[in-house]
């Protein structure tokens, strides 16, 4: 490796850093436990409904709608399981660790435990190709 190469990539982490101080700086990183708080709360609401809806419906074409509904709150309750494997949304361990349970495991149907480990890994080695 050359000087020039090594100026490039020092020049490359000083462009990082100072992106890096700023984001942090922004606040960008902070947890929201609010927001987690109202964004679980209005997950498991609509939750019910699409339940009730289910149930009451019975056999009509509008159980389509009420299956598009319940696909994006499954979206999103994939998504609340990312961040708890971000650790994002409780500064406990156990904490994120019981969410991402509920969400993966129980709710959504993939493996809490399996996702970090391969998620982790990506983080790792991310635009690798077979490095996650």
């Amino acid at each position: 490796m050359s000087d020039t190469d090594l100026g490039a990539r020092s020049e490359r982490g000083s462009d990082y850093a100072d992106l890096s101080r700023l984001v942090r700086g922004a606040g960008l990183l902070d947890r929201r436990p609010g927001r987690y708080a109202m964004r679980i709360t209005v997950l498991l609401g609509c939750l019910g409904v699409v339940g009730v809806m289910f149930v009451r419906l019975g056999q009509s074409w509008w159980q389509t709608a009420t299956a598009a509904t319940a696909a994006v709150l499954f979206a999103q309750l994939a998504f609340l399981g990312h961040d708890a494997g971000h650790r994002q949304i409780f500064r406990s361990r156990l904490a994120n660790d019981v969410v991402g349970l509920i969400c993966g495991n129980l709710l959504t149907g993939i493996s809490y435990g399996w996702w970090v480990d391969k998620h982790n890994r990506h983080h790792a080695h991310p635009n690798t190709e077979g490095g996650a």
